[in-house]
C-alpha cells in the first residue's frame, strides 16, 4: 500500500465520531425501551439484540480517539494548547455526559472521556520529557493512573494505560498499530480490538478537515445534549 493510500487522520475522526454516535444513540434511545416497555421489540427484533449491536458498533470510537491523541501529541506545534483544549472540553462535557449516562446534572462517581484523554496526554508528556529523572517519571505516571482510577474517568485506568501503550510503541510506526490495539483494548472485547483494522491503515496524513478546528471537540458535548433532548421528548421525565 502506497503512502497516498489508506485512511487520513480526518477519515479516522469521522469514523470514530460515527461509531460514538451509534453507541450513545443506542444508550439514549434503545435502552429505555427495555426499561419502560413489556416484551420490548424493535421491528420484531428483541430489543437487547438491537442494543448489543449498537454498543458493539460503538467500540471503535475510543481506540481510534486514543490513537489520534497520540498522533496529535507527537505532531502538534503547541502541546500546552492541546492539553488546555482537552481540559476545557472535559469541563464543558461533564454535565451532558452525566445527563445521558448517570441521569443527573452532576455525578461525582463518573467522569467523561475527555478527562481520560487529558490524563493520558499528560502521561505522554511526562514519559517523553527530557531531563526528568526516571524515578520522578514513574511516580508521576503512577499518580496519573491512580487519578484515572479513583476519579473514575471514562474507561478509567484501562483507557489511560492504552494511551501510554500507543505512545510507548509509537516510534515503531505502522508495525505497532496492530499489537498495540489488540493488547490495549482487550478489555473492550472483539469489537474494541477490531479497531486495529482502520488504525493500521492510517496513512500518516492529516487530511482535509473541511470544518472548523474545534468541531471534533465540540461534537462530543453537543451530540450528548441533543440525544438527551431527543430522549426526553420521546420518553418524558421518566428517562432521567
Amino acid at each position: 500500500m502506497n503512502k497516498q493510500d489508506g485512511l487520513t487522520g480526518s477519515s479516522l475522526k469521522w469514523l470514530a465520531m460515527l461509531s460514538m454516535l451509534i453507541d450513545h444513540a443506542t444508550v439514549a434511545l434503545v435502552e429505555p425501551i427495555y426499561l419502560y416497555q413489556d416484551n420490548p421489540q424493535i421491528m420484531g427484533i428483541d430489543v437487547w439484540k438491537v442494543y448489543d449491536m449498537g454498543r458493539n458498533l460503538g467500540r471503535w470510537a475510543f481506540p481510534i480517539f486514543c490513537f489520534l491523541l497520540v498522533e496529535g501529541f507527537f505532531h502538534t506545534r503547541n502541546r500546552k494548547r492541546m492539553f488546555r483544549d482537552l481540559c476545557l472540553f472535559a469541563i464543558l462535557s461533564e454535565i451532558p455526559f452525566d445527563l445521558l449516562f448517570n441521569h443527573e446534572v452532576l455525578a461525582n462517581f463518573s467522569q467523561n472521556v475527555f478527562f481520560t484523554l487529558a490524563l493520558g496526554f499528560m502521561g505522554l508528556w511526562v514519559m517523553y520529557k527530557e531531563g526528568m529523572s526516571k524515578y520522578l517519571k514513574i511516580l508521576i505516571l503512577v499518580a496519573l493512573g491512580l487519578a484515572s482510577y479513583y476519579f473514575q474517568a471514562d474507561y478509567d485506568l484501562r483507557g489511560y494505560l492504552a494511551i501510554l501503550l500507543f505512545g510507548l510503541v509509537h516510534p515503531y510506526k505502522k508495525i505497532y498499530r496492530l499489537p498495540a490495539t489488540l493488547a490495549g483494548f482487550y478489555f473492550e472485547g472483539f469489537w474494541g480490538m477490531s479497531a486495529c483494522l482502520p488504525i493500521y491503515f492510517y496513512n500518516g496524513k492529516r487530511g482535509a478537515l473541511g470544518l472548523p478546528k474545534y468541531f471534533f471537540y465540540a461534537f462530543y458535548p453537543v451530540h450528548l445534549l441533543i440525544l438527551c433532548l431527543v430522549r426526553y421528548l420521546i420518553y418524558g421525565g421518566n428517562s432521567f
